[in-house]
């Protein structure tokens, strides 16, 4: 796979544009809400898949967010190689300046795509892993033979010597596989990033929660996975969140930042440093919230990310947010966007979250009493 070699030029034109208007560095593009599978956990939902933008809209897009600062470009979906201009608008990003990064469910990766791919000049390739068992996987995606096509895809993509990341979520239908998926991913030579959080649906249907992990099986989770990567020492933030070992260690000590900064949103989001553009063109701070009624059509990125900003810098905590002087906050893995998908209330304080922060602070207690931590 061709990465952007790092060169003295390069360096100072990446280095101009962080010193310009606080522009993301890295901008996700949810280029379709199409896709090949119907997965049984998937926050998105049928009335989501609206009509999605052209080529020309969305290369028009990708050079302003480049002219804006932006370095990296996360393309994803929905299934992205639904679309078949993906290799044009990869490519076109790709020439723009920016490091290129598609997630995709690899089942519609072929011979003649793995080509196209390689020649777009992709920096990283994640593909979605569910399950090492065919019955399993098929279910979850609601695809039968899903499985096999999965298998040639990665078989295919092995055997151009195409390097990619296998991203697993771990749910109630694979929370026995978590070390058989990470030998898997080591013999491949490939990495795995594992996430163990699961979002209600986006028009607030908690159906697809029924996969999710007990909060004491989402805590085993986290500590299984620990294990696996302390073992060799990676540094690698698989979860997607932060891992146990890590957040133990650092507990009271700046983990709580978006809290005690004020920030409404405890993320990146809360800071400014995140855009998402969703097929449409609507603008958003979060891939799990709604674009405010921002369009980067109408409005431009320029403008449109000005109006994200006070969009953003205007949601106050007010005095009963429940987080506010919880003695948990800095345990706590949920957040206003995830509380909002939930219950429909992003201030309230859901049990599911209250009770793994309970656990993760017993154990931060537990080895701080014996002197781990």
């Amino acid at each position: 796979m061709r990465e952007i070699a790092y060169n003295k030029g390069l360096g100072e034109s990446w280095y101009g544009k962080l010193t310009t208007d606080g522009f993301p560095q890295t901008v996700l593009l949810e280029l379709t809400y199409r896709c090949n599978l119907d997965c049984r956990h998937c926050y998105l939902t049928k009335d989501s898949r609206e009509k999605e933008i052209g080529a020309a809209d969305v290369k028009n897009i990708i050079r302003q967010i480049a002219d804006l600062g932006c370095l990296h470009l996360i393309v994803t979906g929905g299934e992205p190689l639904m679309r078949p201009d993906i290799f044009e608008i990869l490519y076109y990003a790709r020439r723009a300046g920016l490091t290129t990064h598609l997630f995709t469910n690899g089942l519609l990766i072929d011979s003649d795509k793995v080509m196209a791919l390689k020649n777009t000049g992709l920096t990283s390739l994640e593909v979605s892993f569910y399950s090492l068992d065919e019955r399993r996987y098929d279910f979850l995606v609601r695809r039968k033979g899903a499985f096999r096509k999965l298998m040639n895809s990665i078989e295919l993509l092995k055997k151009n010597d195409m390097e990619f990341v296998l991203k697993a979520l771990i749910l109630r239908t694979n929370f026995d596989e978590i070390a058989d998926l990470k030998k898997f991913a080591d013999g491949l030579d490939a990495k795995i990033r594992m996430g163990i959080m699961l979002a209600a649906k986006k028009d607030g249907s908690r159906s697809n929660l029924s996969l999710r992990l007990t909060p004491q099986e989402t805590f085993e989770a986290i500590n299984i996975i620990d294990a696996l990567y302390i073992a060799e020492k990676s540094e690698t933030d698989y979860t997607g969140h932060r891992d146990n070992t890590r957040f133990l260690n650092q507990a009271g000590q700046g983990e709580d930042k978006g809290h005690r900064d004020g920030y409404f949103f405890p993320c990146r989001a809360g800071r400014n440093k995140s855009l998402v553009i969703d097929p449409c063109g609507g603008l958003s701070p979060c891939l799990y919230l709604a674009s405010p009624g921002i369009s980067a059509l109408t409005a431009g990125i320029k403008k449109g990310w000005k109006e994200i900003k006070r969009y953003t810098e205007a949601l106050v905590r007010p005095e009963s947010y429940k987080c506010n002087d919880c003695y948990l906050k800095s345990f706590c893995l949920s957040c206003p966007v995830l509380k909002q998908l939930e219950s429909g209330d992003m201030s309230g304080c859901l049990p599911f979250y209250r009770e793994i922060a309970e656990l993760r602070k017993a154990e931060f207690e537990r080895k701080n009493a014996a002197g781990r931590v």
